[in-house]
């Protein structure tokens, strides 16, 4: 972790912000982790989209938006913003993020730890599923 009296930098990788569960247990995490002067949260935003949660999001989080067309596309720019900033910890909530993230593992710097939430697999390729 970063040094002492250092906040731990967090990136929450979403999509977008859709309005479903995943994305809400997100902002409710930014939320929290925003209070503490452990955490410096930031919200990472993968595509080009909007979505109906955008006007819950607090003003005071910091959003880092890639603007890419799909999720696809946006891998290598999250891996440069990853090797740029060099966050202590990733977390995602959306399983095909989760895949995506721990199939890029191996492509993260050492350090980084990666906090994958998952409710359910169903939403995966039954291919997929069987690889990961």
């Amino acid at each position: 972790m970063m040094a002492p009296g250092k906040p731990n930098q967090v990136f929450f990788i979403l999509p977008y912000l859709a309005g479903g569960g995943a994305e809400r247990v997100t902002l409710s995490l930014l939320r929290a982790f925003q209070k503490s002067s452990c955490w410096a949260p930031i919200l990472v935003l993968t595509t080009d989209r909007i979505g109906a949660l955008e006007d819950e999001l607090p003003p005071e989080i910091k959003v880092i938006r890639l603007r890419a067309q799909n999720g696809r596309r946006a891998v290598g720019a999250l891996l440069s913003l990853i090797w740029t900033r060099r966050p202590d910890v990733i977390f995602t909530s959306l399983d095909h993020v989760n895949a995506t993230m721990g199939l890029l593992r191996s492509f993260l710097p050492r350090r980084t730890k990666l906090v994958l939430r998952a409710t359910s697999l169903q939403s995966l390729e039954p291919g997929l599923l069987r690889r990961l």
